[in-house]
């Protein structure tokens, strides 16, 4: 056995100095989440976020994911309506990322950091 750990290195009760409540808290996002708030980041109708998502991640995500997505995402106040135009195809929604998804977006990217940071180190160990 040896020393013990400095106590302000220990988590109390399951929560990290740093990252907070070690569960899935109200304001964590979904990879699709995170994408989704970063190509909202320039205005764009639904159709433009999801070939902007496609464009970023390689990936096809169907209306059948995207458009509740986006009604969760506005009703948490994360994307705002921004205008609304009709086409052939119907009405378009344009959409952005909202100063309160900036926020959320920059402290789950941060928080995602630490997480990769500390993994890492705890593999880098294992490794050594």
């Amino acid at each position: 056995e040896g020393p013990a750990p400095e106590a302000d290195t220990l988590p109390r009760q399951g929560i990290h100095p740093t990252l907070g409540p070690m569960t899935r808290g109200s304001q964590q996002l979904t990879d699709n989440e995170v994408v989704i708030l970063g190509v909202a980041c320039v205005e764009g109708s639904g159709r433009d976020l999801a070939r902007r998502f496609q464009d970023d991640t390689g990936r096809k995500m169907s209306p059948g994911t995207l458009y509740p997505l986006i009604t969760r995402m506005t009703s948490r106040g994360l994307l705002r309506l921004t205008r609304t135009e009709d086409d052939a195809d119907g009405r378009l929604r344009f959409l952005q990322t909202s100063a309160k998804g900036q926020r959320v977006l920059r402290a789950e990217l941060e928080r995602r950091a630490e997480v990769s940071r500390i993994a890492e180190m705890r593999l880098g160990e294992a490794t050594a």
